[in-house]
């Protein structure tokens, strides 16, 4: 009997063993992963996708792999709408932060929530990534969460909020050196710009093509010196006096769009 008992706390003490060695090579492997993610995302799901996930022995561990595969999969151009996916992250990050994974899985979370169409969760998602990411010097991840506010913000026809989100990833881009996400920042730029426009001349359909061209001025932020330049026969005073009318007009008009217009010329 105590030869048994010996024997099957041995074998035990082996199992033990060996998970525990799984486990380690697991945490290595997660961790060569999140090094290369960004480069080779591609690279990055198969390893992810062949990790043993009985291995994943630790709530930690599971975090980290769920962050890693709502990664991957975004990066992939594999839109999941399977929020548990990334949830693992969520709930350990938040009572566990480290570094930028929390923010991390908070954007992912949002991201997943935009794929199925759930706009409102999705902008508090990001908006919590936002809060998050303030203390890191990752730019380039920033950028991502600024864009994806302004892409929420347009969904919702909130425009000035859009531009100026669209702004701020712009700057970071330049800031990091990231001419692809500049020029892509900047595009997007005249995208959010063009809907506000078109919903102005939806809501003022009568106004004359000068008219237009100053409103695009106007909420474009451009002071009075550079319309005057870009609209002949325009003086300073002309400006002012029309800035003033305009929006008189839109407020006593009954646009829905009023507000976000009046943002636009504040």
């Amino acid at each position: 009997m105590c030869r048994s008992f010996f024997t099957l706390l041995a074998l035990a003490l082996a199992a033990a063993l060996l998970n525990a060695c799984a486990s380690r090579h697991t945490a290595a492997a997660l961790n060569d992963v999140e090094s290369y993610i960004q480069e080779r995302p591609d690279s990055a799901l198969a390893t992810l996708r062949a990790i043993d996930t009985t291995t994943l022995t630790t709530r930690k561990l599971r975090a980290q792999h769920a962050l890693l595969h709502a990664i991957a999969l975004d990066k992939n151009w594999i839109d999941t709408a399977d929020v548990n996916v990334v949830m693992p992250a969520v709930a350990y990050y938040d009572r566990h932060p480290s570094g930028i994974r929390r923010a991390k899985a908070w954007y992912y979370l949002g991201r997943i929530l935009e794929n199925n169409k759930d706009f409102a969760p999705a902008g508090i998602a990001f908006l919590k990534a936002e809060k998050y990411s303030e203390q890191t010097n990752d730019l380039r991840f920033k950028s991502l969460v600024y864009q994806s506010l302004s892409n929420n913000y347009n969904e919702t026809h909130l425009y000035e909020e859009a531009l100026r989100y669209t702004t701020l990833s712009y700057e970071l881009s330049v800031q990091d050196g990231d001419t692809l996400g500049a020029n892509a920042s900047l595009y997007r730029m005249a995208q959010d710009f063009n809907n506000v426009m078109v919903h102005f001349r939806d809501s003022f359909p009568d106004k004359k093509p000068q008219n237009y061209q100053l409103v695009s001025f106007l909420f474009a932020g451009f002071d009075s010196s550079t319309i005057c330049a870009a609209i002949p026969g325009f003086k300073k005073q002309n400006v002012h006096v029309e800035k003033y009318r305009l929006k008189q007009m839109i407020k006593d008009s009954d646009s829905q769009y009023k507000e976000q217009f009046l943002e636009l010329l504040s």
